[in-house]
């Protein structure tokens, strides 16, 4: 995923993103031992799951994104973890309306 990746980083995540030329876009989660135990990086891999679902219509398309979490991440609630989403959201859609789709 990193090859011709773009990055958009929060507090608490950082975004990897690419245009995966499909109509739907797919999210892969990455949390570390190092970030939290099992329960914790079960807990932030729930959350963004459910931030992802919830954004639905509003996500770009055609979009491949990895959600890499940060050590503070478990302890963020539901609500925090989905203003993170949403603005790192916000900031690919505007890269992607500035920059045309190139073929692969």
């Amino acid at each position: 995923m990193n090859r011709g990746a773009a990055r958009v980083a929060t507090e608490n995540f950082v975004f990897l993103w690419r245009r995966n030329g499909l109509p739907l876009s797919r999210l892969g989660i990455t949390v570390t031992k190092k970030v939290a135990g099992a329960v914790g990086r079960n807990r932030v891999k729930r959350r963004l799951r459910e931030s992802f679902r919830r954004a639905g219509g509003s996500l770009p398309a055609g979009v491949d994104l990895v959600a890499v979490a940060k050590t503070g991440a478990p302890a963020l609630d539901s609500r925090a973890v989905s203003r993170q989403f949403a603005l790192a959201m916000e900031t690919i859609r505007a890269r992607l309306r500035s920059t045309p789709p190139q073929n692969p």
